[in-house]
């Protein structure tokens, strides 16, 4: 017998906007999801239980089953995980679209790992169609607990998962990465491409919390789709990933980069999530709120970035990124940046809807040569140390209009968490109208836009 893990992909639409839960930005609380159903799983219901001195887990060898018998994991098996112990590698663990392979917490929670320095909490190599949830315990938000080097990491061609319901307690690099990486030198020289042999699929990964990490909270994708793998080895580049969700999680107090997306061409999503104080190490080019890394297109909306040592949003994509709804408080660089890597043609930048408050330098900024039809749009910029928007010297390629650039609380009136209220009159109704265009037709907390006469600017729609 198997749980029943009930596991629901969730969309942000018109119809069903599920809020952000930002309530309180100093500490914000964990979130409170309607697609993630707990339930209590018993170990005696899995099909296979994790031996508690066991460090590998390989889908190609007969392993105990929880019934006493001998047997190889098949699609559609639970594998549960209990008590306190070691790192675990997961190896050709193979579900189907069908009947993925869940791994979970059973009788009550697990904590995996032991120190921050050491090794992985877990570890997914060759592996496809699995999903990892933490909702095993009614009892525990977070079921699955890990601290390691990495606390998750999938590499090796692992594709097509699912993540949820886990906290990483620590980790001496990064919280969650999940990458394939072609072959190091001198492997790599004549080696197939490993973009044309292997895309990752369907990384889904949502309502998680981590916290306290000497690198980044997140780390999906490579970060080099626009170069070699390495200069040594011609015709070899990181894969690419299609399909990515990355929502409804709660990052603090991330060494490096809070959440970075890299060689995501087709397909992706990533919105209301937290991230409260990215960059604690202050390492030069590690220090972003959410990094979009080349290659990488789609859609970045209903996010808060709280207060960090870098930039807010710093934006590498190649193109056709539309990012709005966002609501950036106190980095200390600027809040949302760009740069080119490599972009596809006829493709820009569409900053839109944001607001953006007290950044420690612009409001929102780019270095950018080669992307065009990039558009600034009814975004709030509140009392930037800096200029409100603005270049580096480089090609004046963006078209600004409708924002709200503002060095004091004339015309505007802020509530909670920077919501609008009846005082805004310089941002309620005054907005450029971007539906047709873009599509935007909800705010950060799931507000129907217009609400009115006409849309606000900045994150929030003003409802009476």
């Amino acid at each position: 017998m198997k749980p029943y893990l009930t596991l629901v992909v969730f969309v942000c639409m018109l119809s069903a906007c599920e809020k952000s839960s930002i309530e309180n930005l100093e500490n914000p609380n964990l979130p409170t999801s309607e697609n993630v159903i707990y339930e209590d799983v018993a170990c005696s219901s899995c099909d296979f239980v994790v031996q508690e001195n066991a460090w590998q887990v390989d889908g190609n060898v007969e392993q105990l089953r929880a019934d006493g018998t001998m047997g190889k994991i098949q699609p559609g098996d639970t594998i549960g995980i209990t008590g306190s112990r070691a790192g675990i590698q997961f190896i050709n663990i193979t579900g189907t679209e069908e009947k993925p392979i869940v791994i979970t917490n059973c009788d009550g929670s697990a904590r995996i790992g032991t120190t921050i320095n050491e090794s992985k909490g877990l570890h997914f190599i060759k592996s496809k169609h699995f999903i990892i949830s933490g909702a095993g315990s009614t009892s525990q938000k977070y079921g699955i607990k890990l601290i390691g080097y990495f606390g998750i990491e999938i590499t090796d061609y692992s594709t097509d998962f699912e993540i949820f319901a886990v906290e990483v307690l620590g980790a001496g690099y990064v919280g969650i990465a999940a990458r394939t990486s072609p072959p190091s030198y001198p492997d790599c020289v004549n080696a197939d491409n490993t973009r044309d042999i292997f895309t990752q699929k369907n990384t889904i990964i949502h309502h998680n919390y981590i916290h306290d990490t000497g690198g980044e909270g997140f780390y999906i994708g490579g970060s080099h789709w626009h170069k070699l793998w390495d200069e040594k080895c011609p015709g070899v580049y990181e894969p690419e990933l299609h399909g990515v969700r990355v929502h409804h999680n709660i990052l603090e107090n991330i060494g490096m980069d809070g959440i970075q997306v890299g060689s995501a061409s087709k397909d992706v999503k990533i919105y209301n999530n937290t991230i409260d104080n990215f960059g604690t190490r202050s390492i030069g080019g590690h220090m972003t709120g959410f990094q979009i890394n080349p290659g990488t297109t789609g859609e970045l909306y209903n996010n808060v970035v709280n207060k960090g040592n870098g930039f807010g949003i710093f934006v590498l994509g190649s193109g056709n990124n539309l990012i709005y709804n966002n609501l950036i408080i106190k980095p200390s660089y600027d809040g949302i940046y760009t740069q080119d890597r490599s972009p596809a043609a006829n493709a820009g930048f569409y900053i839109i809807n944001n607001t953006i408050v007290e950044p420690g330098e612009k409001g929102i900024g780019w270095n950018s040569y080669e992307t065009s039809n990039n558009e600034i749009i009814n975004n709030i910029i509140y009392n930037p140390v800096r200029e409100f928007i603005g270049s580096d010297g480089h090609n004046d390629n963006y078209f600004y209009d409708n924002n709200l650039e503002l060095r004091n609380n004339e015309g505007i009136e802020f509530g909670e968490n920077y919501q609008l209220l009846s005082g805004s009159t310089e941002a309620i109704d005054r907005g450029k109208d971007v539906s047709n265009k873009y599509d935007i037709m909800f705010d950060i907390i799931g507000n129907k836009r217009p609400s009115g006469s006409g849309y606000d600017i900045g994150a929030y729609e003003y409802n009476d």
